[in-house]
């Protein structure tokens, strides 16, 4: 898989199994105000609304951050829709662009 036309996701074959996705998305529709609240390091949650997206970051509180997209946008809704749960853990943040890494939450 090749990194989109931003660089949303790094250039790694599509793992097949959903206990070892990870993504490295920058979130797409970010929300400055919870932006700004964010701290590197930060673990958010990641949840599916409907059967097919999108895909929203949310604090623990319930605040959206933004949502998901790009080319691994299905392996993840299938993977949630699973049953899988995913976190969101801030890589950066940059003015008005985060970066998180969405993974699997461990047992």
């Amino acid at each position: 898989m090749t990194g989109g036309p931003r660089g949303d996701y790094p250039a790694a074959p599509e793992p097949r199994d959903c206990a070892s996705l990870i993504l490295k998305p920058t979130l797409s529709s970010p929300v400055p105000e919870v932006l700004s609240k964010l701290r590197k390091g930060q673990t958010l949650d990641v949840r599916l609304q409907g059967q097919k997206g999108p895909v929203f970051v949310e604090t623990s509180d319930g605040e959206t951050a933004g949502t998901v997209t790009g080319t691994a946008l299905a392996r993840l809704i299938n993977c949630i829709r699973e049953g899988f749960v995913f976190i969101a853990i801030v890589v950066s943040i940059n003015g008005g662009q985060c970066i998180v890494e969405i993974r699997p939450r461990s047992a």
